[in-house]
């Protein structure tokens, strides 16, 4: 939990990049299910000065690669702890 910094390659970025078009960023929702003992999933997402919450334990189908792809960066590359809020740079 919190923000962190680190360089990702040209693969990892472009993956990124591809599951936010994907998922449909602006319009996906998550139904709140949070019921037995399991996983659940959190994404809190800042865009054009709004947050949007996703949490559930079902997340959709259409989210998946995206979620697994956020995972991929914090399992294979290294970051730094940071104060600062994270801001994707090109």
């Amino acid at each position: 939990m919190g923000y962190f910094y680190g360089n990702i390659s040209d693969q990892i970025y472009e993956d990124l990049t591809k599951e936010i078009k994907t998922c449909n960023l602006k319009s996906l929702e998550f139904d709140d299910v949070q019921c037995c003992d399991g996983p659940i999933f959190t994404l809190i997402i800042n865009c054009n000065g709004k947050t949007k919450y996703l949490k559930s334990m079902t997340p959709p189908r259409t989210s998946i690669n995206l979620i697994n792809t956020l995972m991929e960066i914090c399992d294979k590359v290294p970051l730094d702890s940071s104060r600062d809020t994270f801001k994707l740079i090109e």
